[in-house]
């Protein structure tokens, strides 16, 4: 029987219990290491207007399609994170990566979204030096801490599944093609970034009156033209690359 694939970083879930993960402390000086060898992160679709200053908003070509920010235009380099694990202070941190290592795992017996987290994270690995930690859990009871995580996570997810619904409403309005991001380096080096979709303007401008106004309805325009709009970093990504790397034009 073949496992199911886990999401992007994480490497082990498990369900957070009162009791049982009494003794679990998250520390606060972990970094954003994690992350450092992926090119791309999802995105909820409340973040296209922030994401869209900072990194090309495209589609997955994944069952289900999903919104993506690309961080780097190598599979294994993320271009925000720094030698020291942390990420540009002056850029957008997905939701995606702030929620890491908590995530939401629906209970089908229960019929409910049950809080868990990536026990294996660096996060709960005891602080080093001074830096504090903070539990989950005071006596069985959730602290004020897990509730905001819980919080932030029900939010990430709602907005998650707008961005999903409005990745359905692409594809069956037949807006989103296959698109390729060819970047040629000064040390003579070519890359070919593959696997991704983006709204086709010709098919967009191409679309029935009626049909247009039902995009515009739906209030997905506006995201549609961010994502457009975001196609200019993919300019700002090579320009993080070492000067030595960086495109003849």
């Amino acid at each position: 029987m073949t496992e199911p694939r886990l999401p992007l970083f994480y490497r082990r879930i498990t369900a957070l219990e009162g009791g049982k993960h009494d003794s679990l402390r998250l520390n606060s000086d972990s970094t954003y290491k994690f992350a450092e060898s992926s090119n791309s992160v999802p995105l909820a679709a409340s973040e296209f207007a922030e994401a869209a200053r900072d990194y090309p908003i495209v589609f997955s070509m994944s069952d289900p399609i999903v919104p993506v920010a690309i961080v780097g235009l190598k599979p294994d380099r993320n271009l925000f994170v720094g030698a020291d694990g942390n990420w540009d202070k002056d850029v957008y941190i997905p939701a995606y990566i702030r929620r890491y290592p908590f995530i939401l795992v629906e209970n089908s017996e229960a019929g409910k979204l049950v809080l868990c987290c990536d026990d294996s994270a660096d996060h709960f690995k005891p602080a080093t030096g001074a830096a504090p930690s903070a539990s989950l859990f005071d006596d069985g009871k959730p602290t004020a801490l897990a509730n905001r995580i819980m919080t932030f996570c029900t939010e990430f997810q709602q907005h998650y599944q707008a961005a999903i619904a409005l990745c359905r409403l692409l594809s069956e309005y037949e807006l989103l093609v296959s698109r390729r991001a060819d970047v040629a380096l000064n040390n003579g080096e070519k890359l070919a970034l593959e696997g991704f979709q983006m709204v086709d303007e010709d098919r967009l401008r191409s679309l029935r009156d009626e049909k247009f106004l039902e995009l515009r309805h739906k209030g997905v325009l506006p995201l549609i033209y961010t994502h457009l709009a975001s196609a200019t970093n993919w300019r700002h990504l090579v320009n993080r690359l070492p000067t030595g790397e960086r495109t003849l034009n």
